[in-house]
């Protein structure tokens, strides 16, 4: 396993960060060696996890479906990692190349995903991005299919300490935050 960490375009976070997923990878996973460092992992992806949670529960009530939801979770390469905030693209590859590697995945996974390109270039700089538009076209004209990802939540940091964040939650909101809290010190 290579554990060292290229330059790379859309690199946000500490490079230590990106070399200790590559040594220490989530349970389950298995980090990927590629070409010039190119950060990637496997893992069984649960087909179910993106689905809109109104559909989920109608599924949910097909007899069998959810005792038989092993057989949908899909052995699936991730090109990117789960502590970067874009996919990591090494500097030293030209997109055609990158793109190259990452079909030559196809055989071995059901499902290749590139994950989180950015689509701007205000925390990426502008060469950053160019490459990203590029690997992104690329991929686009070897048959892969651009999907906009699953919304997250986000939390305006309006506030100076926790205490201020929960003051403005209900009391049984509070209460769960808190045990939450308590209880991150285990993980």
């Amino acid at each position: 396993m290579r554990t060292t960490v290229a330059t790379f375009h859309n690199l946000l976070e500490p490079e230590g960060l990106i070399r200790h997923f590559q040594e220490n990878p989530p349970q389950d996973f298995e980090v990927l060696d590629l070409e010039w460092g190119l950060p990637a992992f496997s893992t069984r992806f649960d087909l179910f996890t993106t689905i809109d949670p109104a559909i989920r529960r109608r599924l949910d009530r097909v007899p069998l479906l959810p005792r038989s939801r092993s057989l949908l979770r899909a052995n699936s390469c991730f090109i990117g990692t789960t502590v970067s905030e874009y996919v990591l693209f090494p500097g030293a590859a030209a997109s055609g190349d990158l793109v190259r590697a990452i079909t030559a995945l196809t055989p071995r996974y059901p499902l290749v995903i590139v994950k989180d390109l950015p689509t701007e270039a205000i925390l990426v700089g502008d060469q950053a991005l160019a490459v990203s538009r590029a690997v992104s076209d690329a991929c686009r004209s070897a048959g892969f299919v651009l999907v906009d990802g699953q919304a997250l939540a986000y939390v305006p940091i309006d506030f100076l300490s926790i205490e201020e964040f929960l003051a403005g939650r209900s009391e049984a909101r509070r209460k769960n935050i808190r045990r939450k809290l308590r209880s991150r010190a285990a993980l």
